[in-house]
């Protein structure tokens, strides 16, 4: 199976092609792994490139970074 960067990259590929999101999410399921992607993954991923961005990897998730400052404790 693809890494999800080449997956992300392929996404992107059909978005600049003009692929609409449900064609893009039937063509990487047929040709690669039936149910590899969902059509709504691709939406998200479509609507990122469609915003301007190209970055292939996910948004930082999780609990935020503590940071302790002495002189406010």
């Amino acid at each position: 199976m693809l890494p999800k960067r080449d997956i992300r990259a392929i996404m992107l590929y059909e978005f600049k092609r003009g692929t609409n999101a449900a064609k893009t999410t039937h063509e990487i399921n047929e040709t690669i792994a039936e149910g590899l992607d969902s059509h709504a993954t691709v939406k998200r991923w479509s609507k990122k490139f469609k915003e301007g961005s190209e970055d292939f990897e996910n948004e930082e998730r999780g609990r935020p970074e503590i940071v302790l400052d002495n002189d406010k404790l």
